[in-house]
């Protein structure tokens, strides 16, 4: 991963961000805006392994998917088990 943001994967967090699948206040947020903004070099040990662990599988399943299956959680009012994409 380079070292400075990449444009390309500062849209696809900011689609996650605004699709609902990165939650705001939450670590993975966080993570997730600094990598975006400042770039890989500017993570902490601590936070690369959050954002390669937990952020991540997010941005590497196709969104629309997660946005369905996450309606569809809504509409039936529970919570999803983890669905494999």
């Amino acid at each position: 991963m380079p070292l400075h943001p990449e444009p390309e994967l500062a849209i696809l967090i900011a689609e996650a961000i605004d699709a609902g699948l990165l939650k705001h206040g939450t670590s993975e947020h966080k993570i997730a805006c600094l990598f975006a903004t400042k770039g890989q070099g500017r993570l902490t040990p601590t936070e690369r392994r959050t954002f390669e662990e937990r952020v991540l599988p997010i941005l590497s399943k196709p969104i629309e998917t997660q946005i369905f299956i996450q309606s569809l959680a809504r509409r039936a009012n529970r919570v999803p088990r983890r669905v494999a994409v």
